[in-house]
């Protein structure tokens, strides 16, 4: 049977003897994914807006804070699992890497409650848990434990730098959720 509609997808799992569980849990089951620009390397041919965007305020590598905001979540949903897909190698480092956290909060300007944090390092640091290296188009987890949101909360991706800190590659982030 050809799937052509949600409706068919439903009359699918009936006749193949899915249960009315399967039926809600398809219903429910979401997946957003999200690219996060690479931080460009600052060279002697990079345009001026390329280098405002790489740089610090003192022309070095990218340091300190930056906050992806991914998503809202319009519902009660629960995270079941972040996936991180980079689309360029990384060396994993511990004196010269990239903090990762995922985190949700308010939808005002405001801490967030770490669901995530994880280093681009080769072993932890500071209890955090470390990727070790990326390999160009191979995802890897960053949690694949349920978190539970509540309706109207931020869900965001802030990067820390020690020091410089590591350029990181362009990359995507996929997280896979359920509707309360």
């Amino acid at each position: 049977m050809a799937v052509k509609t949600s409706t068919d997808l439903i009359k699918h799992f009936v006749h193949e003897g899915g249960t009315p569980a399967d039926i809600d849990d398809l219903l429910r089951k979401r997946w957003a994914r999200f690219l996060i620009p690479g931080e460009l390397a600052v060279l002697g041919t990079a345009i001026a807006s390329e280098v405002a965007d790489a740089t610090d305020s003192a022309g070095g590598a990218v340091a300190g804070t930056r906050v992806h905001h991914l998503m809202t979540s319009e519902k009660a949903i629960t995270i079941n699992s972040i996936k991180i897909t980079p689309q360029a190698s990384l060396t994993a480092d511990d004196t010269n890497y990239a903090g990762l956290s995922f985190g949700y909060g308010d939808l005002a300007a405001g801490a967030l409650t770490v669901i995530k944090l994880v280093n681009t390092s080769i072993t932890s640091i500071s209890s955090a848990a470390f990727t070790g290296n990326w390999t160009a188009a191979t995802r890897f987890n960053v949690i694949t434990t349920d978190t539970a949101v509540a309706i109207d909360k931020r869900i965001s991706l802030t990067t820390t730098k020690p020091g410089t800190g590591v350029l990181l590659p362009e990359f995507m982030v996929e997280i896979a959720y359920t509707i309360d």
